[in-house]
């Protein structure tokens, strides 16, 4: 069960990422709350520096129509550019907060509604 969130970064009420006291890592986008592994996170901001567009796995990134779409798992986000400047700034924070402070044991894949990213 999940208790307090420890605020990694946030760019508004609704749009943050916080360190969860089960180690996991609670993506927070509007409406879209996904659940990371610690171990993710740093593929993620590297992949989101370079996006891989079009690539198959569990993060792609992909322009059209004047937006950016991340897929991070099974979650989709349509983000202005400027939102997706914001969300990638937000993760890039997260980390380095995430990794200047003693945290929680990470998550285990095993662990119920967690899994690594492929």
């Amino acid at each position: 069960m999940c208790g307090p969130l420890a605020l990694l970064a946030k760019v508004g009420d609704t749009r943050f990422l916080a360190l969860c006291t089960c180690g996991a890592l609670h993506l927070v986008w509007d409406n879209a709350t996904i659940r990371l592994h610690q171990g993710d996170l740093s593929g993620v901001v590297r992949a989101l520096q370079a996006p891989p567009k079009g690539s198959p796995g569990d993060l792609q990134v992909s322009t059209a129509a004047g937006a950016v779409h991340v897929w991070l798992l099974s979650v989709g986000l349509r983000l202005s550019p400027p939102d997706f400047e914001a969300f990638r700034e937000m993760l890039a924070r997260s980390q380095e907060r995430l990794h200047s402070r003693t945290a929680a044991p990470p998550l285990s894949a095993a662990q119920p509604g967690c899994r690594q990213l492929n």
